[in-house]
């Protein structure tokens, strides 16, 4: 039953993009030794209702030599800033979040560099897709962006839609050299009892 909602709900999902231009930040901002401070920089923020935090992730191509501020593992670690951040290599690459279980989502964010050091590496074109398997061909298109597609200093881009239920979720890039702090996902409320 919540297999065949899901697959409802996300052929007929309505989205939305918001820019979120004040991020939710905590504690203190942090820094990675032997690079200089912005490009080392990282902070925590308010990650309570963000369900990818600590899942598994994997990217088509990344950035190499520099695994201290640039690994994709970071992109689910809590933390915003360059870094903590993930770099593409390739143009047209993607990463993955595996969720580790299917669940109804209802919106997907990510930012470039929230702490607001570095305003360049945008997507340009981008797109999410979920899919409950992880196999080829079972993966919906919820959002594809306009080409040239930019983020601004410290801001994030939220893609919110109908409830659909996914374990893998999967951004795509038009640009090489994408930087990305984080990707949050937000879940559906369950209903009260």
């Amino acid at each position: 039953m919540a297999a065949l909602l899901g697959a409802a709900l996300s052929a007929n999902a309505a989205t939305t993009l918001t820019i979120v231009d004040t991020p939710s930040l905590t504690g203190v901002e942090q820094h990675k030794p032997n690079w200089p401070d912005g490009q080392n920089s990282y902070q925590s923020f308010n990650s309570a209702d963000n369900v990818a935090l600590g899942a598994t992730t994997s990217a088509s191509s990344s950035l190499s030599g520099y695994p201290e501020i640039h690994d994709v593992a970071f992109l689910t670690d809590g933390f915003y800033g360059n870094g903590s951040s993930w770099i593409s290599s390739d143009a047209n690459s993607s990463v993955q979040i595996d969720l580790g279980r299917v669940i109804a989502i209802n919106s997907v964010m990510f930012g470039r560099d929230r702490l607001g050091f570095f305003d360049e590496r945008d997507p340009g074109q981008f797109s999410i897709s979920v899919s409950q398997t992880g196999s080829v061909g079972t993966f919906n298109t919820l959002y594809t962006s306009s080409p040239g597609f930019e983020i601004h200093w410290d801001d994030g881009v939220k893609i919110s839609f109908d409830g659909t239920s996914a374990r893998y979720v999967n951004l795509s890039f038009e640009n090489a050299g994408t930087a990305i702090d984080e990707v949050q996902i937000t879940a559906v409320p369950e209903p009260e009892t």
